[in-house]
């Protein structure tokens, strides 16, 4: 997600990562009353419906100076590197 100001977050999902399992959803949506209110339900699979429900960790990304790769600052006169979009969606949930 950017906001107005160009900083970013970057956001881990359970099976995203092969030490992360799908199922790791389930106790994530047990601390959330089970999704109730929300319209999202959970499988035994850790698989979550609607299709494009994710849950997991948001965290601010490294400054743009750190990662320029995926800075959006096109502007910026501090760029080490060019802007890499592949890069970047590999970051988006």
């Amino acid at each position: 997600m950017d906001n107005q100001l160009g900083t970013r977050s970057i956001c881990m999902t359970p099976g995203s990562f092969d030490s992360w399992e799908l199922k790791e959803n389930i106790p994530i949506f047990m601390l959330l009353n089970k999704g109730e209110g929300t319209g999202i339900a959970l499988n035994e699979t850790g698989i979550m419906y609607p299709a494009k429900s994710v849950a997991g960790i948001r965290f601010k990304a490294p400054s743009c100076e750190d990662r320029c790769e995926i800075c959006l600052k096109k502007d910026c006169g501090n760029r080490k590197a060019d802007f890499d979009k592949r890069m970047y969606e590999d970051t988006l949930c």
